[in-house]
């Protein structure tokens, strides 16, 4: 059996050595981190041999019957997915960064007063919140041994609209304010302001305002004061509602009664107690009312809230 040397790369052919082994010691260009990736160890007989393929650094293709750990081989550098994956209806494949429809961008944005909003750089669209300002309740008048109990003003109306919006836009906007409590010789409280906000397409979503509840002159015969209505329907929303009317007030005689409460989450609580009426606390709840008993003195209603706009912001 013969045995054949070579130089340099190539094709070393299957009948190389005469049939036998071959002796690899003077080949060059195999580079020392490929020789030991795929077990060579040249210059010992019986080598592998590489068949019809140049030697040198593979570029592609599957390794079998390696010898090492895996520590010593490189993979190469992936750039994109084999195949592209679907994130939230949006194709991905790796090669460049996406945006995704339908995010939070921040924490919802709480507007007060009026002026303008702006929409963030990233911002594709919009839902908005809006809460009419409540009614004030109505006052209680005063007389010798007599009383009186105002009604509880009523909760401004809601509307929520989405928006598909312009980045870095305006929009127009302004929250009611809440309605006056009635005066203290038992007049009627003061409706809250209309909520309203303008959005793409000038459409104008408005949240009407809550009407006050009415005052009551003092006496001391059996007596029930209205509180404020409900008001109107909201117009221009993906959803239009009214609010919640405010409670009666009820004098049962010049020396005992009770006011009504206003309407809404946090609105002002009636009395049983003589005292002015409370305001509202929660986003457009109405006052409520004020009570005299037996000539304690008249009493103005208590003030409405003022309204809202609530804004989720989405890319």
């Amino acid at each position: 059996m013969g045995s054949a040397n070579f130089s340099g790369p190539g094709i070393i052919p299957a009948n190389a050595g005469g049939g036998g082994a071959v002796d690899i010691s003077a080949v060059t260009g195999l580079g020392t981190g490929v020789a030991t990736a795929l077990g060579v160890n040249v210059g010992s007989a019986g080598a592998p041999v590489v068949l019809n393929g140049a030697l040198g650094t593979p570029s592609s293709g599957t390794m079998t019957n390696v010898s090492g750990t895996a520590a010593s081989l490189t993979a190469g550098a992936a750039t994109v997915l084999a195949t592209a994956r679907n994130i939230n209806g949006v194709s991905f494949n790796g090669s460049a960064a996406i945006s995704i429809p339908g995010i939070l961008i921040r924490a919802p944005q709480v507007l007060t007063g009026s002026g303008n909003y702006t929409t963030p750089a990233t911002c594709t669209g919009i839902i908005v919140h809006l809460r009419g300002g409540g009614g004030g309740g109505g006052g209680s008048g005063d007389g010798i041994g007599q009383g009186a109990a105002g009604g509880g003003g009523a909760q401004g109306g809601y509307a929520m609209k989405f928006f598909t919006v312009a980045v870095s836009t305006n929009y127009a906007y302004a929250v009611g304010a809440g309605g006056a409590g009635g005066g203290s010789l038992g007049t009627d409280g003061s409706a809250g302001s209309d909520t309203t906000f303008t959005g793409s397409g000038a459409v104008i979503v408005t949240a009407k305002g809550g009407p006050g509840g009415f005052g009551e002159s003092a006496g001391t015969g059996l007596a029930n004061t209205a509180g404020g209505a409900a008001p109107a329907v909201s117009t221009n929303g993906d959803v239009n509602g009214s609010g919640c009317p405010g409670d009666y007030g009820t004098r049962l005689s010049g020396v005992i009664g009770a006011s009504g409460a206003g309407g809404g989450e946090g609105a002002g609580v009636g009395l049983v107690v003589a005292n002015a009426g409370n305001n509202g606390v929660g986003y457009g709840s109405g006052g409520g009312g004020a009570l005299t008993l037996n000539g304690s003195g008249g009493a103005a209603g208590g003030n409405g809230a003022a309204g809202t706009i609530i804004v989720y912001e989405y890319s």
